[in-house]
């Protein structure tokens, strides 16, 4: 049962017991949009009293996820009007009355909210921003097949762990989510997950403020993986990877820190995690394969760029050729990777490594130069030479 309008009468109660109830109660009792409020008497024999109070009253509130509203009520002169006759000690000397009206805390609402009918596996993506988070990193996980949420982070933890758990009330029996979570939400996240969280089958933490439990602490079941800058000072062991030339917001790309080098790698490992916690099998090695034969073999330009990512880019570096975006890379496959590749050309793959997400192939290469080859020898007309070229691809 929730409630619209709920009203506490602290009079003979002691602030603790106040603040118990609004952080441990309120919560779950006051419905969306619903206020509540106290009879404010805290202090109220003496001014100064009263005022600090109620500064120590709204940092709490504000903690607990509650906007507070003051609003004052004129009082009349109680001892002129014979109020306190034969009262020892009057419990209310002031000429104003501060009546507060909390507002229930409704930011924390899902943003991209999942699909309930959706097969797709589940990440909520988590941070101390109250807008939309990095576009690209949300991107990067959807074209992986995840279905994403965006959480906030909360102003009172609990709060924010009902939210997970109502989340993981709404799956279905054998569902499961992940959580990627950023600086102080990762921190929060990391704190609450040392016990087993139902349906939470992955955690990445990226650059949590500190850890309080070690990275071999958590539960077994529970894939984990904590990314720590460099700058932060501290390793906490178990799960955990340094990033020595990183300072924390590295792997946001909408901030100036951001750092490429170190956001791929955090990324191929957090990848890593999310795949075994979702028992997710990828080839790659038969994409890469099927992109090389229709690309060397069958030569058809359409076909070979539907082997790639929706923002497809090539780049032979001796050369610097190739293209970026799929429009420019297909006029290069048409117009001058395929048509120029000699007849006699053949490949000799030397080694393969093959990683979360990429492959590395060390290939001999080698062809009689009967035509141009603009991809690889640039303005160089046909000399009828063997050649013979070692190379190195990463996908």
């Amino acid at each position: 049962m929730l409630f619209d309008v709920i009203y506490f009468d602290t009079f003979a109660e002691p602030y603790s017991a106040l603040r118990r109830f609004f952080e441990d109660f309120v919560i779950g009792l006051l419905d969306d949009g619903g206020r509540w409020g106290y009879f404010n008497g805290l202090g109220a024999d003496r001014q100064v009293c009263y005022d600090v109070y109620g500064k120590v009253v709204e940092l709490d509130l504000f903690e607990a996820g509650f906007d507070v509203e003051w609003m004052g009520v004129e009082v009349p002169d109680l001892e002129e009007r014979g109020e306190w006759d034969g009262v020892k000690r009057p419990y209310w000397r002031l000429k104003e009355y501060r009546l507060p009206i909390q507002n229930n805390c409704t930011n924390l609402k899902m943003k991209f909210s999942w699909n309930n009918t959706s097969q797709k596996p589940r990440i909520i993506v988590s941070a101390e921003e109250d807008d939309d988070y990095d576009a690209v990193a949300v991107q990067h996980w959807k074209e992986e097949g995840f279905e994403v949420s965006y959480l906030p982070l909360a102003r009172n933890k609990k709060l924010f762990v009902q939210q997970l758990h109502d989340y993981a009330d709404n799956l279905d029996l054998g569902e499961k989510y992940a959580i990627v979570a950023y600086g102080e939400a990762a921190e929060t996240v990391l704190e609450i997950a040392h016990k087993p969280v139902p349906k939470l089958c992955a955690l990445v933490a990226y650059y949590p403020e500190r850890v309080s439990v070690p990275g071999v602490g958590y539960p077994p079941s529970l894939k984990l993986v904590i990314h720590i800058a460099g700058s932060q000072g501290f390793m906490p062991g178990g799960h955990a990877y340094a990033y020595p030339d990183a300072v924390p917001g590295f792997a946001e790309h909408d901030l100036d820190v951001f750092d490429k080098v170190s956001a791929g790698l955090a990324w191929s490992r957090s990848l890593d995690v999310m795949r075994k916690a979702f028992e997710i099998e990828v080839d790659l090695e038969a994409v890469w394969d099927r992109h090389s034969k229709l690309e060397f073999g069958t030569k058809d330009a359409e076909a070979t760029m539907a082997t790639m990512v929706q923002e497809p880019y090539v780049n032979h570096v001796p050369t610097m050729t190739g293209g970026i975006g799929y429009k420019d890379l297909h006029r290069f496959y048409q117009d001058y990777f395929i048509p120029s590749n000699p007849p006699s050309l053949k490949m000799k793959l030397i080694s393969r490594t093959v990683g979360t997400d990429r492959v590395v192939d060390e290939t001999f290469m080698s062809f009689r130069h009967t035509q141009e080859v603009p991809w690889m020898l640039p303005g160089v007309a046909p000399t009828n030479k063997l050649v013979e070229v070692a190379l190195v691809a990463i996908v």
